[in-house]
């Protein structure tokens, strides 16, 4: 995704901020289950990792309303064998946009999600490490999610995060374009505080 076109979906995502009854900024953090998911996925161990970032929440009435987020967030798998699999930790800023519908102190989300690729590494010492290259420094896929949110801002909740496109380069082997169809996969469970600004 190109800058310009990244900064549009943020636009896009406050620019009624002034017909909103409330505007609310914040931080979450809370762990990751990752792994690869797809056709031709074998031998993918979960990996566990972490994610953290801040977040803007716009409420435009009682019940409906928008979250930004920009996370940093590791995913990847941790198999040691190549079945197919990620075989690499794989970190990526992550920056998912979703709708919310709120019940009380309840809500459900769901919503685009666009990942920038920041470092890759591999499981295995020893190998040789091509860092990014294997790898597609740009996906889209989208957000799922439920939790509570009591009045005071403090935010707890589940979330599943899947790619629509297949995180491998196509390869060129011998004139034929191979695609390895894996994805990332990844639930997230996290805790998140939020205030309105003065």
């Amino acid at each position: 995704m190109k800058t310009s076109q990244l900064l549009a979906v943020l636009l896009c995502a406050t620019s009624s901020v002034g017909v909103a009854q409330q505007v609310k900024i914040g931080a979450k953090m809370g762990g990751n289950v990752s792994n690869g998911v797809g056709a031709d996925v074998n031998d993918s161990a979960i990996r566990l990792g972490g994610h953290a970032g801040g977040m803007v929440q716009v409420e435009f009435t009682k019940h409906v309303g928008v979250q930004a987020e920009a996370q940093y967030s590791l995913k990847g798998d941790n198999s040691l064998i190549y079945g197919p699999s990620i075989m690499h930790h794989l970190a990526y800023l992550d920056i998912p946009v979703v709708a919310q519908y709120t019940l009380d102190d309840l809500f459900v989300e769901v919503g685009p999600r666009y990942s920038w690729l920041l470092s890759a590494k591999s499981n295995v010492e020893g190998l040789d490490n091509v860092g990014k290259q294997p790898f597609k420094s740009q996906l889209y896929g989208f957000a799922l999610g439920f939790g509570y949110q009591d009045e005071t801002g403090i935010q707890v909740g589940w979330r599943y995060n899947a790619d629509l496109i297949y995180l491998y380069r196509d390869i060129n082997f011998s004139g034929d374009i191979v695609q390895t169809r894996i994805r990332n996969s990844t639930m997230q469970f996290y805790l998140g505080a939020l205030i309105k600004p003065k």
